[in-house]
Protein backbone atom coordinates (compact mmCIF):
# COMPACT_ATOMS: atom_id res chain seq x y z
CA UNK A 1 0.00 0.00 0.00
CA UNK A 2 2.57 2.57 -1.12
CA UNK A 3 1.83 6.28 -1.04
CA UNK A 4 2.50 9.56 0.68
CA UNK A 5 0.98 10.36 4.04
CA UNK A 6 -2.09 12.58 3.70
CA UNK A 7 -1.81 12.38 -0.08
CA UNK A 8 -2.32 9.52 -2.54
CA UNK A 9 -1.78 5.80 -2.07
CA UNK A 10 -2.48 2.72 -4.18
CA UNK A 11 -3.55 -0.87 -3.60
CA UNK A 12 -3.23 -3.70 -6.14
CA UNK A 13 -4.65 -7.22 -5.82
CA UNK A 14 -4.09 -10.18 -8.18
CA UNK A 15 -6.82 -12.84 -7.88
CA UNK A 16 -7.77 -11.24 -4.55
CA UNK A 17 -4.23 -11.55 -3.19
CA UNK A 18 -2.46 -8.27 -2.36
CA UNK A 19 0.89 -7.46 -3.94
CA UNK A 20 2.88 -5.46 -1.38
CA UNK A 21 5.20 -2.83 -2.75
CA UNK A 22 8.27 -4.44 -1.22
CA UNK A 23 7.62 -7.78 -2.89
CA UNK A 24 8.36 -6.63 -6.43
CA UNK A 25 9.23 -3.19 -7.61
CA UNK A 26 6.43 -1.25 -9.26
CA UNK A 27 7.47 1.00 -12.09
CA UNK A 28 4.39 2.86 -13.35
CA UNK A 29 0.80 1.90 -12.56
CA UNK A 30 -1.62 3.62 -14.92
CA UNK A 31 -5.41 3.60 -15.35
CA UNK A 32 -6.65 5.16 -18.58
CA UNK A 33 -10.28 6.15 -19.22
CA UNK A 34 -11.18 7.64 -22.59
CA UNK A 35 -14.14 8.12 -24.89
CA UNK A 36 -11.93 6.83 -27.73
CA UNK A 37 -11.74 3.23 -26.45
CA UNK A 38 -14.52 0.83 -25.58
CA UNK A 39 -13.45 0.31 -21.96
CA UNK A 40 -10.73 1.63 -19.63
CA UNK A 41 -7.46 -0.25 -19.35
CA UNK A 42 -4.79 -0.76 -16.71
CA UNK A 43 -1.03 -0.89 -17.32
CA UNK A 44 1.45 -2.02 -14.68
CA UNK A 45 5.22 -2.02 -15.18
CA UNK A 46 6.85 -4.50 -12.79
CA UNK A 47 10.42 -5.62 -12.18
CA UNK A 48 9.82 -9.09 -10.66
CA UNK A 49 12.88 -9.12 -8.40
CA UNK A 50 11.69 -12.03 -6.24
CA UNK A 51 10.29 -14.11 -9.16
CA UNK A 52 7.17 -14.70 -7.07
CA UNK A 53 4.83 -13.22 -9.67
CA UNK A 54 6.31 -15.36 -12.45
CA UNK A 55 6.89 -18.63 -10.58
CA UNK A 56 4.22 -18.75 -7.87
CA UNK A 57 1.34 -16.52 -8.92
CA UNK A 58 1.46 -17.29 -12.65
CA UNK A 59 0.13 -13.94 -13.83
CA UNK A 60 -1.44 -14.70 -17.21
CA UNK A 61 -4.49 -14.11 -19.39
CA UNK A 62 -7.63 -13.99 -17.28
CA UNK A 63 -5.86 -13.06 -14.04
CA UNK A 64 -8.20 -10.74 -12.17
CA UNK A 65 -6.76 -7.44 -11.02
CA UNK A 66 -8.18 -4.94 -8.55
CA UNK A 67 -6.58 -1.53 -8.18
CA UNK A 68 -7.44 1.77 -6.59
CA UNK A 69 -5.86 5.13 -5.98
CA UNK A 70 -7.04 6.88 -2.84
CA UNK A 71 -6.28 9.74 -0.49
CA UNK A 72 -5.26 8.43 2.90
CA UNK A 73 -7.99 10.53 4.53
CA UNK A 74 -10.73 8.76 2.51
CA UNK A 75 -9.37 5.24 2.02
CA UNK A 76 -12.49 3.40 3.14
CA UNK A 77 -14.75 5.33 0.76
CA UNK A 78 -12.86 4.70 -2.49
CA UNK A 79 -14.07 1.66 -4.50
CA UNK A 80 -11.76 -0.64 -6.44
CA UNK A 81 -11.61 -0.76 -10.22
CA UNK A 82 -11.75 -4.34 -11.50
CA UNK A 83 -9.77 -5.48 -14.53
CA UNK A 84 -8.93 -8.74 -16.27
CA UNK A 85 -5.44 -9.44 -17.65
CA UNK A 86 -5.25 -9.65 -21.42
CA UNK A 87 -1.61 -9.09 -22.37
CA UNK A 88 1.72 -9.58 -20.60
CA UNK A 89 4.73 -8.90 -22.85
CA UNK A 90 8.11 -9.17 -21.12
CA UNK A 91 11.08 -6.89 -21.50
CA UNK A 92 14.72 -7.82 -21.89
CA UNK A 93 16.34 -9.75 -19.02
CA UNK A 94 18.55 -7.53 -16.88
CA UNK A 95 22.15 -8.38 -15.85
CA UNK A 96 20.78 -9.25 -12.40
CA UNK A 97 18.62 -11.94 -13.97
CA UNK A 98 15.24 -10.23 -13.50
CA UNK A 99 12.81 -9.58 -16.31
CA UNK A 100 10.72 -6.41 -16.44
CA UNK A 101 7.08 -7.08 -17.26
CA UNK A 102 4.42 -4.85 -18.77
CA UNK A 103 0.92 -5.95 -17.86
CA UNK A 104 -2.16 -4.77 -19.71
CA UNK A 105 -5.65 -5.44 -18.39
CA UNK A 106 -9.09 -4.44 -19.66
CA UNK A 107 -12.07 -3.57 -17.51
CA UNK A 108 -13.54 -6.79 -16.10
CA UNK A 109 -16.68 -6.72 -18.27
CA UNK A 110 -15.90 -9.29 -21.00
CA UNK A 111 -19.60 -9.78 -21.72
CA UNK A 112 -19.66 -6.11 -22.80
CA UNK A 113 -16.55 -5.85 -24.97
CA UNK A 114 -16.17 -9.49 -26.04
CA UNK A 115 -19.49 -11.34 -26.18
CA UNK A 116 -21.53 -11.46 -29.41
CA UNK A 117 -25.32 -11.46 -29.01
CA UNK A 118 -28.44 -11.34 -31.14
CA UNK A 119 -31.11 -9.20 -29.56
CA UNK A 120 -33.87 -6.66 -30.12
CA UNK A 121 -34.84 -3.93 -27.69
CA UNK A 122 -37.77 -1.55 -27.96
CA UNK A 123 -37.47 1.93 -26.48
CA UNK A 124 -35.22 4.94 -26.69
CA UNK A 125 -31.46 4.80 -27.13
CA UNK A 126 -31.20 5.73 -23.44
CA UNK A 127 -33.30 2.68 -22.59
CA UNK A 128 -31.00 0.51 -24.70
CA UNK A 129 -27.86 1.83 -22.98
CA UNK A 130 -29.43 1.19 -19.56
CA UNK A 131 -30.53 -2.33 -20.55
CA UNK A 132 -27.09 -3.30 -21.89
CA UNK A 133 -25.43 -1.84 -18.80
CA UNK A 134 -27.66 -4.02 -16.63
CA UNK A 135 -26.71 -7.15 -18.59
CA UNK A 136 -23.00 -6.41 -18.15
CA UNK A 137 -22.82 -5.35 -14.50
CA UNK A 138 -22.35 -1.68 -15.33
CA UNK A 139 -24.15 1.25 -13.71
CA UNK A 140 -25.87 3.48 -16.29
CA UNK A 141 -25.95 7.28 -16.12
CA UNK A 142 -27.92 8.48 -19.11
CA UNK A 143 -29.54 11.62 -20.48
CA UNK A 144 -33.12 10.94 -21.63
CA UNK A 145 -33.61 10.85 -25.40
CA UNK A 146 -36.63 11.04 -27.72
CA UNK A 147 -35.79 8.37 -30.30
CA UNK A 148 -38.00 5.39 -29.59
CA UNK A 149 -37.88 2.43 -31.98
CA UNK A 150 -36.93 -1.26 -32.09
CA UNK A 151 -33.12 -1.51 -31.99
CA UNK A 152 -31.65 -4.68 -33.51
CA UNK A 153 -28.30 -6.29 -32.82
CA UNK A 154 -27.15 -8.64 -35.58
CA UNK A 155 -24.21 -10.67 -34.21
CA UNK A 156 -22.22 -7.75 -32.80
CA UNK A 157 -20.65 -7.43 -29.40
CA UNK A 158 -22.77 -5.37 -27.04
CA UNK A 159 -20.15 -2.62 -27.13
CA UNK A 160 -20.31 -2.38 -30.94
CA UNK A 161 -24.10 -2.56 -30.78
CA UNK A 162 -24.17 0.42 -28.44
CA UNK A 163 -21.71 2.34 -30.60
CA UNK A 164 -24.07 1.98 -33.58
CA UNK A 165 -27.10 2.82 -31.43
CA UNK A 166 -25.57 5.95 -29.93
CA UNK A 167 -24.63 7.23 -33.39
CA UNK A 168 -28.39 7.60 -34.01
CA UNK A 169 -29.29 8.89 -30.55
CA UNK A 170 -31.44 12.02 -30.54
CA UNK A 171 -32.79 14.49 -27.99
CA UNK A 172 -33.58 17.50 -30.17
CA UNK A 173 -32.23 19.25 -33.26
CA UNK A 174 -29.16 20.49 -31.39
CA UNK A 175 -28.15 17.37 -29.43
CA UNK A 176 -24.77 15.63 -29.70
CA UNK A 177 -24.83 12.20 -28.06
CA UNK A 178 -21.70 10.46 -26.75
CA UNK A 179 -20.92 7.27 -24.82
CA UNK A 180 -18.15 6.40 -22.37
CA UNK A 181 -17.26 3.71 -19.85
CA UNK A 182 -15.40 4.51 -16.62
CA UNK A 183 -13.01 2.51 -14.45
CA UNK A 184 -15.70 2.42 -11.75
CA UNK A 185 -17.90 0.30 -14.03
CA UNK A 186 -20.18 3.14 -15.06
CA UNK A 187 -21.69 3.54 -18.52
CA UNK A 188 -22.23 7.21 -19.33
CA UNK A 189 -24.49 8.47 -22.13
CA UNK A 190 -24.55 12.24 -22.40
CA UNK A 191 -25.75 15.07 -24.62
CA UNK A 192 -22.55 17.07 -25.08
CA UNK A 193 -24.45 19.98 -26.62
CA UNK A 194 -26.08 20.59 -23.23
CA UNK A 195 -23.18 19.50 -21.01
CA UNK A 196 -21.95 22.99 -20.12
CA UNK A 197 -25.13 23.86 -18.26
CA UNK A 198 -23.82 21.60 -15.48
CA UNK A 199 -21.87 23.07 -12.58
CA UNK A 200 -18.10 22.45 -12.80
CA UNK A 201 -16.85 19.54 -10.70
CA UNK A 202 -13.34 20.95 -10.47
CA UNK A 203 -11.42 24.18 -11.02
CA UNK A 204 -7.83 23.93 -12.27
CA UNK A 205 -5.53 26.87 -11.57
CA UNK A 206 -2.66 27.17 -14.05
CA UNK A 207 0.08 29.71 -13.47
CA UNK A 208 -1.95 31.63 -10.91
CA UNK A 209 -1.11 33.37 -7.63
CA UNK A 210 0.11 30.77 -5.14
CA UNK A 211 -0.56 32.73 -1.97
CA UNK A 212 -4.31 33.13 -2.39
CA UNK A 213 -4.66 29.44 -3.36
CA UNK A 214 -3.05 28.19 -0.16
CA UNK A 215 -5.04 30.71 1.86
CA UNK A 216 -8.24 29.12 0.57
CA UNK A 217 -6.84 25.66 1.29
CA UNK A 218 -6.08 26.62 4.88
CA UNK A 219 -9.50 28.20 5.30
CA UNK A 220 -11.23 25.03 4.05
CA UNK A 221 -9.89 22.98 6.95
CA UNK A 222 -12.29 24.77 9.24
CA UNK A 223 -15.51 23.97 7.40
CA UNK A 224 -14.72 20.86 5.34
CA UNK A 225 -11.88 19.21 7.20
CA UNK A 226 -10.28 17.84 4.04
CA UNK A 227 -7.53 20.41 3.47
CA UNK A 228 -8.67 21.16 -0.10
CA UNK A 229 -8.97 24.62 -1.58
CA UNK A 230 -12.46 25.79 -2.57
CA UNK A 231 -13.66 28.81 -4.49
CA UNK A 232 -16.46 31.07 -3.26
CA UNK A 233 -18.90 28.94 -5.32
CA UNK A 234 -17.90 25.75 -3.49
CA UNK A 235 -16.00 24.25 -6.43
CA UNK A 236 -12.82 22.42 -5.43
CA UNK A 237 -9.60 23.94 -6.78
CA UNK A 238 -6.30 22.26 -7.68
CA UNK A 239 -3.07 23.35 -9.34
CA UNK A 240 -2.43 22.33 -12.93
CA UNK A 241 0.96 22.01 -14.63
CA UNK A 242 2.42 21.66 -18.11
CA UNK A 243 -0.71 22.88 -19.85
CA UNK A 244 -0.78 22.23 -23.57
CA UNK A 245 -3.58 23.98 -25.51
CA UNK A 246 -4.26 23.13 -29.15
CA UNK A 247 -6.99 23.17 -31.77
CA UNK A 248 -7.74 21.02 -34.80
CA UNK A 249 -10.61 23.18 -36.01
CA UNK A 250 -9.17 23.49 -39.51
CA UNK A 251 -9.10 19.73 -40.09
CA UNK A 252 -12.42 18.94 -38.40
CA UNK A 253 -14.25 21.81 -40.10
CA UNK A 254 -12.88 20.86 -43.51
CA UNK A 255 -14.25 17.36 -42.99
CA UNK A 256 -17.56 18.17 -41.30
CA UNK A 257 -18.55 21.77 -40.77
CA UNK A 258 -17.65 24.01 -43.69
CA UNK A 259 -20.32 22.37 -45.81
CA UNK A 260 -21.42 18.77 -45.26
CA UNK A 261 -24.44 17.47 -47.20
CA UNK A 262 -25.98 14.07 -46.54
CA UNK A 263 -28.58 12.61 -48.93
CA UNK A 264 -30.78 9.58 -48.45
CA UNK A 265 -33.89 7.93 -49.86
CA UNK A 266 -36.64 7.90 -47.25
CA UNK A 267 -38.97 5.19 -48.54
CA UNK A 268 -39.09 6.68 -52.03
CA UNK A 269 -38.81 10.34 -51.01
CA UNK A 270 -35.39 11.95 -51.48
CA UNK A 271 -34.20 13.78 -48.36
CA UNK A 272 -31.13 15.84 -47.57
CA UNK A 273 -29.47 17.04 -44.36
CA UNK A 274 -27.46 20.16 -45.10
CA UNK A 275 -27.60 22.27 -41.94
CA UNK A 276 -26.70 21.75 -38.31
CA UNK A 277 -28.27 23.77 -35.51
CA UNK A 278 -25.80 24.65 -32.77
CA UNK A 279 -26.78 25.27 -29.16
CA UNK A 280 -24.11 27.82 -28.27
CA UNK A 281 -22.52 27.39 -24.86
CA UNK A 282 -19.89 30.03 -25.68
CA UNK A 283 -19.99 33.40 -27.47
CA UNK A 284 -18.08 31.95 -30.43
CA UNK A 285 -17.61 28.57 -32.10
CA UNK A 286 -14.47 27.68 -34.02
CA UNK A 287 -15.78 28.16 -37.57
CA UNK A 288 -14.47 30.98 -39.75
CA UNK A 289 -17.45 32.42 -41.69
CA UNK A 290 -15.27 33.76 -44.51
CA UNK A 291 -13.61 30.43 -45.13
CA UNK A 292 -16.93 28.60 -44.80
CA UNK A 293 -18.48 30.94 -47.38
CA UNK A 294 -15.64 30.48 -49.88
CA UNK A 295 -15.69 26.68 -49.63
CA UNK A 296 -19.46 26.19 -49.74
CA UNK A 297 -19.69 22.40 -49.81
CA UNK A 298 -16.73 20.28 -48.80
CA UNK A 299 -18.35 16.86 -48.38
CA UNK A 300 -21.32 14.95 -49.81
CA UNK A 301 -22.44 11.59 -48.40
CA UNK A 302 -25.22 9.26 -49.53
CA UNK A 303 -26.88 7.33 -46.70
CA UNK A 304 -28.61 4.02 -47.28
CA UNK A 305 -32.33 3.92 -48.00
CA UNK A 306 -34.75 4.24 -45.07
CA UNK A 307 -37.68 1.81 -44.82
CA UNK A 308 -39.81 3.51 -42.19
CA UNK A 309 -38.88 1.17 -39.32
CA UNK A 310 -36.68 3.62 -37.43
CA UNK A 311 -37.42 6.75 -35.42
CA UNK A 312 -38.18 9.87 -37.46
CA UNK A 313 -34.84 11.53 -36.78
CA UNK A 314 -32.71 8.40 -37.26
CA UNK A 315 -30.65 9.65 -40.22
CA UNK A 316 -30.62 13.27 -39.09
CA UNK A 317 -29.34 12.19 -35.66
CA UNK A 318 -26.33 10.45 -37.19
CA UNK A 319 -25.63 13.54 -39.27
CA UNK A 320 -25.89 16.06 -36.43
CA UNK A 321 -24.03 13.85 -33.91
CA UNK A 322 -21.01 13.62 -36.21
CA UNK A 323 -21.06 17.36 -36.95
CA UNK A 324 -21.62 18.28 -33.33
CA UNK A 325 -18.74 16.11 -32.15
CA UNK A 326 -16.43 17.70 -34.72
CA UNK A 327 -17.10 21.11 -33.17
CA UNK A 328 -15.27 20.03 -30.00
CA UNK A 329 -12.02 21.04 -31.63
CA UNK A 330 -10.39 23.12 -28.89
CA UNK A 331 -8.29 20.92 -26.62
CA UNK A 332 -6.31 21.45 -23.45
CA UNK A 333 -4.04 18.83 -21.87
CA UNK A 334 -3.14 19.52 -18.27
CA UNK A 335 -1.31 17.60 -15.55
CA UNK A 336 -2.54 17.58 -11.95
CA UNK A 337 -0.65 16.16 -8.97
CA UNK A 338 -3.84 15.56 -6.98
CA UNK A 339 -6.58 12.95 -6.89
CA UNK A 340 -9.33 14.91 -8.65
CA UNK A 341 -12.19 12.35 -8.57
CA UNK A 342 -13.53 13.76 -11.84
CA UNK A 343 -15.26 11.44 -14.30
CA UNK A 344 -15.46 11.44 -18.07
CA UNK A 345 -17.94 14.08 -19.31
CA UNK A 346 -17.56 16.12 -16.12
CA UNK A 347 -17.28 19.87 -16.64
CA UNK A 348 -14.04 21.49 -15.49
CA UNK A 349 -13.34 25.21 -15.05
CA UNK A 350 -9.79 26.14 -16.08
CA UNK A 351 -8.23 29.42 -14.96
CA UNK A 352 -5.03 30.08 -16.92
CA UNK A 353 -3.12 33.13 -15.69
CA UNK A 354 -0.43 35.04 -17.50
CA UNK A 355 1.99 34.60 -14.59
CA UNK A 356 1.97 34.14 -10.78
CA UNK A 357 2.29 37.92 -10.46
CA UNK A 358 -0.30 38.80 -13.12
CA UNK A 359 -3.95 37.90 -12.54
CA UNK A 360 -4.89 38.41 -16.21
CA UNK A 361 -6.75 35.37 -17.55
CA UNK A 362 -5.61 33.97 -20.88
CA UNK A 363 -8.11 33.19 -23.63
CA UNK A 364 -7.71 29.44 -23.03
CA UNK A 365 -9.50 29.90 -19.69
CA UNK A 366 -13.07 28.75 -19.24
CA UNK A 367 -15.20 25.62 -19.20
CA UNK A 368 -14.13 22.29 -20.70
CA UNK A 369 -15.41 18.72 -20.63
CA UNK A 370 -13.22 15.74 -19.66
CA UNK A 371 -12.77 13.20 -22.49
CA UNK A 372 -9.59 11.39 -21.35
CA UNK A 373 -8.34 10.76 -17.83
CA UNK A 374 -5.06 8.97 -17.19
CA UNK A 375 -4.20 8.40 -13.53
CA UNK A 376 -0.75 7.03 -12.74
CA UNK A 377 1.71 6.47 -9.92
CA UNK A 378 5.42 6.00 -10.47
CA UNK A 379 7.63 4.01 -8.10
CA UNK A 380 4.84 3.96 -5.53
CA UNK A 381 5.29 7.65 -4.72
CA UNK A 382 4.63 10.15 -7.49
CA UNK A 383 0.92 10.41 -8.32
CA UNK A 384 -0.27 12.32 -11.36
CA UNK A 385 -3.39 12.75 -13.47
CA UNK A 386 -3.33 13.72 -17.11
CA UNK A 387 -6.63 15.27 -18.16
CA UNK A 388 -7.55 15.86 -21.79
CA UNK A 389 -10.23 18.56 -21.93
CA UNK A 390 -12.22 19.78 -24.93
CA UNK A 391 -14.86 22.37 -25.75
CA UNK A 392 -16.79 23.54 -28.79
CA UNK A 393 -16.19 27.28 -28.54
CA UNK A 394 -14.28 30.10 -26.95
CA UNK A 395 -15.15 32.91 -24.56
CA UNK A 396 -13.04 35.55 -26.25
CA UNK A 397 -13.02 36.74 -29.85
CA UNK A 398 -9.73 37.79 -31.40
CA UNK A 399 -8.93 39.53 -34.68
CA UNK A 400 -10.09 36.57 -36.77
CA UNK A 401 -13.88 36.42 -37.24
CA UNK A 402 -15.71 33.39 -35.80
CA UNK A 403 -19.33 32.33 -35.89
Amino acid sequence: MPGIKEQVGIEVFMNDQPIPAGQSTYGTIQVVETIKYTVPFLRIDVDDTTFELANERQITEGTKVKARFYRFTEEKRVPFSRFIMMRKPNGQRSPEGTTPQYWYAFLDTPQYWGKVEQMSLEGTSSDVVSAVAGKCGLTPFVDPTSDSQIWLNYNDTLARFLKKTVAHGYVDDTSTMALACTALHELLYRDLAAIFKNKPKLRIIVGGPVGSFFSRMAASIGFSGDGNAYGSDGVREVFGFQDRPSTNAGASNASMNYGFHQHHDDFGSLQANTKHKVKKAFPNIHINPELKGKIGVTRVDHYRMSYGNTHKKYVQAQYQNSRGMALFSEQLIVLVNSLTNVRLFDVVDVRMFRSPDDATLLHESGLYVVVIKSASMKNGRNYQEKLVLVRNGTFRKGNTPLL
